[in-house]
């Protein structure tokens, strides 16, 4: 593509990650469902590099490392039960009362 003769430079768009990053800078945490059971109906893969990924089943919680820990999945309508007045909560276990943040694409 051109104007008038010369190279127009387009950019690429970064996208956002497809992913949640989960992140403390006060040290490590852990994230799991408060009843240790899956309660999504599609699948569910965490990292702690971003780049190997492993399914979870939610039968036990995620640890972090580094501070870091990435959640990412596909074909969910759901991801925790609905019935209230059960345990389908999630939880995030942070070492010492450090903050845990989220970013990312949900």
């Amino acid at each position: 593509m051109s104007v008038y003769g010369n190279p127009v430079w387009i950019p690429r768009i970064a996208q956002d990650p497809l992913y949640l990053t989960f992140s403390s800078e006060g040290g490590e945490f852990a994230l799991g469902t408060a009843d240790s059971a899956k309660h999504w109906d599609g699948t569910l893969e965490y990292s702690t590099d971003a780049e190997t990924w492993t399914v979870w089943d939610g039968t036990g919680p995620l640890s972090s490392s580094g501070g870091l820990l990435y959640l990412r999945g596909s074909g969910n309508t759901k991801i925790t039960g609905n019935n209230p007045s059960t345990n389908h909560r999630w939880t995030i276990v942070p070492d010492a009362q450090n903050a845990v943040s989220v970013t990312g694409n949900i």
